[in-house]
């Protein structure tokens, strides 16, 4: 991790300074003893060894707001469901996810779910709907238009959900998706619509009664009907657009999953990847696509089961979060056609954990979950134009780590969150009570944010 702070990027200033010391030494003893105080102040000031406030942490200027979903989950085992699983800005409101769709630990199956937003301009709270699911997990924009995939249906499994904003700010529940259990992911490509299912009749019936497993529903217009390509994994969770391909991403196997493919005889149909073929209605399986090709330099990757989290488009490349439970790496794909793999861990600061990543104006935007002390957690945020140099743009101490951040008219909005550590032995204690809370930072305190946003 290159890491840079105000005392680096003012270095020539610094020497230009020091050269005028030496040059006047000679000539005028008083003026120079002045510049050699004032260099001495400034480089005392600017070293980040030297200053017990880093130069870019904000935590006097973050704003506590509100708990968007704490009327819907008050408290106890409720407070889980208020994650903010995702922040999604649009039309000038911040889109708040939360809920749990598990069937087990704290506030299992926690909808339905209302569909809240941050409105900036009257700086409250609005209730734009419902979903008929158990969780907001993700917000995609896709032809200009909000979307929301129904993450687990409160209905019968014969279809699933998808919900879209009118253009006159109402929602419409478009109830078409077949056999969706879960509607994990949601894309656009080539023209059509990509949801990325855990479906039911993905497997024969003597592989498993239900069916129960990966699948993609294609839409070629907007959702209102669908063809479904039963891919038989375990799940399509996310999907990969990397040098002009679309990928869908089902789990890396550790040694549990590795059983349950050879106890339910997938082995011809499981794969960690598959890929979209030219015709745009069929996948094909990639099972060369393993955890050391996605998450290399990782070996404890191989040991679980583990998936792509929080992917987002970067020029032809892909950016994504590598994630065992919880998160613990971030990667770069530049290539993932056969024999051509290009894949990279990118370094990030010792004792920090990847929550989400933002692209804005040709940006990317990291939150990073730091070390823990007696004031709180770190919170940080790194950007960076050419993924190579990397700016530190951001930290403070928050009460609990932030799962997801977002940037509405050119502030910084943070979602708290928490974790527990066993979903069947969960305990009270994990869940904190400003889980939910929604945090803010103006842009006007970080004046290193304008040479970043157009």
């Amino acid at each position: 991790m290159v890491e840079r702070s105000s005392y680096f990027e003012d270095l020539p200033s610094l020497m230009s300074r020091a050269t005028e010391f030496f040059n006047l030494r000679r000539k005028c003893p008083a003026r120079c003893k002045k510049i050699l105080g004032g260099l001495v102040f400034w480089v005392l000031l600017g070293l980040p060894a030297a200053s017990p406030v880093h130069p870019s942490d904000v935590t006097v200027h973050v704003e506590s707001l509100t708990i968007p979903l704490a009327r819907r989950y008050p408290a106890g085992a409720a407070i889980y469901a208020r994650n903010v699983w995702d922040l999604q800005a649009f039309e000038g409101r911040l889109y708040v996810g939360g809920g749990n769709w598990d069937n087990k630990g704290p506030s299992s199956n926690a909808g339905p779910v209302p569909i809240l937003a941050w409105d900036a301009d009257k700086g409250r709270v609005v209730q734009e709907g419902e979903v008929d699911d158990e969780e907001i997990s993700r917000f995609e924009i896709i032809g200009g238009r909000l979307y929301i995939p129904g993450a687990d249906a409160l209905e019968s499994w014969k279809l699933g959900n998808l919900y879209r904003r009118e253009t006159d700010g109402h929602w419409r529940k478009l109830r078409t998706i077949p056999r969706a259990i879960h509607a994990f992911a949601l894309t656009d490509y080539g023209g059509r619509l990509y949801a990325g299912l855990k479906a039911t009749d993905t497997v024969p019936w003597y592989v498993d009664f239900k069916g129960y497993g990966a699948a993609v529903a294609v839409s070629e217009n907007s959702g209102s009907s669908w063809k479904f390509l039963p891919l038989g994994g375990f799940g399509a969770f996310e999907f990969l657009q990397v040098d002009g391909c679309l990928y869908a991403m089902d789990l890396t196997p550790g040694p549990g999953l590795r059983q349950w493919i050879s106890k339910q005889d997938r082995e011809a149909y499981y794969a960690p990847a598959y890929a979209l073929d030219p015709s745009g209605l069929c996948f094909e399986r990639r099972p060369d696509l393993d955890a050391a090709h996605l998450f290399p330099d990782t070996p404890e990757a191989r040991e679980r089961a583990c998936c792509v989290h929080r992917p987002v488009s970067f020029g032809r490349s892909a950016l994504y979060i590598g994630a065992c439970g919880g998160p613990f790496g971030l990667y770069r794909a530049g290539s993932l056609h056969k024999g051509k793999v290009r894949t990279a861990r990118i370094p990030l600061p010792p004792g920090t954990i990847p929550q989400d990543l933002l692209i804005r104006d040709g940006v990317v935007f990291v939150l990073l979950q730091g070390p823990t002390d007696k004031k709180g957690i770190q919170i940080r945020v790194l950007a960076s134009r050419d993924l190579d140099q990397w700016f530190d743009l951001l930290r403070f101490t928050a009460p609990t780590f932030a799962r997801s951040f977002e940037i509405l008219n050119g502030d910084f909005y943070f979602g708290l969150g928490c974790t527990v550590k066993s979903r069947s032995e969960w305990n009270p204690a994990e869940l904190h009570p400003e889980t939910g809370r929604l945090l803010r930072i103006k842009g006007g305190y970080l004046p290193a944010l304008r040479t970043y946003l157009k």
